[in-house]
């Protein structure tokens, strides 16, 4: 079963803020973690339910549910 993976806007813009302020530094290192990030969110529409419900879940009709990615 395939599941719909919502990123909002807000998410969208964050992470390419993160993205950007990586490339300052390290660009491939910036390219690479942006790819993996973009790739973790995509698995999520195969596996969702590895990851936990998210603390907002509890005030939610639907569920919640979040994925951490990277080391911090």
């Amino acid at each position: 079963m395939t599941y719909q993976v919502i990123t909002l806007p807000r998410a969208e813009r964050d992470a390419r803020g993160a993205y950007l302020w990586h490339a300052q530094e390290a660009p491939l290192a910036a390219l690479r973690w942006y790819r993996g990030l973009r790739e973790a969110i995509e698995s999520l529409a195969a596996y969702p339910l590895r990851c936990p419900l998210a603390p907002e879940n509890e005030y939610s009709e639907e569920e919640i549910r979040h994925l951490l990615y990277g080391r911090r």
